[in-house]
């Protein structure tokens, strides 16, 4: 999340709170928080998470390609998108 703050900011997003909250938390407390309360057993969240059928990773991969076109610096983001299958195929797509 953090390094998205600038690419987000480069389209001309507004930050609301809870852009924020993910921002400023330390990480180890918003783990806690995650794995205790937002995601616990049986919780609405984390049904969502448990049936959802979409790409993995598309929403980053598409922040990851907007950051490359304005020219912002996302290491961490690029070498966690260019390892999923998600953008390998992309980049090699199967010929028949």
């Amino acid at each position: 999340m953090r390094e998205m703050i600038p690419v987000l900011k480069a389209r001309g997003a507004k930050l609301d709170a809870i852009s924020l909250l993910l921002t400023k938390t330390p990480p180890a407390l918003l783990g806690i928080l995650f794995t205790k309360v937002i995601f616990a057993k049986g919780s609405l969240p984390r049904l969502f998470v448990e049936y959802n059928n979409s790409k993995a990773g598309f929403a980053v991969a598409e922040v990851v390609r907007e950051a490359i076109k304005l020219g912002i610096p996302l290491p961490r983001l690029t070498r966690a998108v260019e390892n999923t299958e998600y953008h390998k195929a992309i980049e090699n797509p199967k010929l028949p």
